[in-house]
């Protein structure tokens, strides 16, 4: 049962296995030129919220016209993880900029790793074959180009990521919302739902015959 259970849940092991390593070597890479800008961006954009929701007066200034139309999404799911890993980044020879940017290369890798499962999802939607899906999923989120982008890219990682989930998102809706010619059921919804709906209808009419 043991040999079992660990073999079911390979998958799952892996994931925690590879967010712990990764980010941690995520904290030992360097720091592009994108990374600096996105941070820019950030300050300058928390600003702005700053000012709006606490009545604060920061002087906003974009000294790059471009940096008005980036977002800060990534920063808002990053900070959680920041607080932890500058706790760690302390103990290594960094001024403190290093630390604010090299501190959000783990919130990349944790992302990237979610949409690992959600790609295993959509292979498994795709092919009802849960090896298969597993030995995908592991592919993609070892891919060299994509796993080296994913200790550092503020922009491309999260959207690529969000992208996979909300494609998996919509095959989902697909499957169990759209209709088949196939089917006499208006809908792919899974049957407990139509067993409750059929129920509901049918007290409903019963109520009306005794009225």
């Amino acid at each position: 049962m043991g040999i079992y259970n660990l073999t079911k849940n390979s998958f799952n092991y892996f994931i925690i296995f590879y967010i712990i390593l990764i980010s941690f070597l995520s904290l030992n890479v360097g720091i592009t030129h994108d990374e600096v800008h996105n941070l820019e961006v950030w300050k300058i954009k928390s600003k702005i919220y700053s000012n709006f929701l606490f009545n604060t007066d920061y002087e906003v200034v974009f000294p790059d016209a471009g940096m008005q139309y980036y977002g800060i999404g990534f920063h808002i799911f990053s900070y959680p993880f920041e607080l932890f890993f500058r706790n760690i980044l302390v103990f290594f020879d960094y001024s403190d900029d290093a630390i604010l940017l090299i501190s959000k290369h783990p919130s990349i890798v944790i992302i990237f790793a979610i949409s690992g499962v959600f790609f295993r999802n959509i292979i498994f939607l795709i092919t009802k074959n849960k090896f298969y899906s597993n030995i995908t999923a592991v592919f993609y989120l070892v891919y060299p180009y994509i796993l080296g982008h994913s200790f550092f890219n503020f922009k491309d990682i999260p959207f690529m990521s969000l992208w996979v989930i909300c494609t998996y998102l919509f095959m989902v809706c697909l499957l169990y919302t759209s209709p088949s010619p196939r089917d006499r059921q208006k809908s792919r919804m899974p049957s407990s739902a139509w067993k409750k709906k059929g129920a509901g209808g049918g007290g409903g009419g019963g109520g009306g015959g005794g009225g």
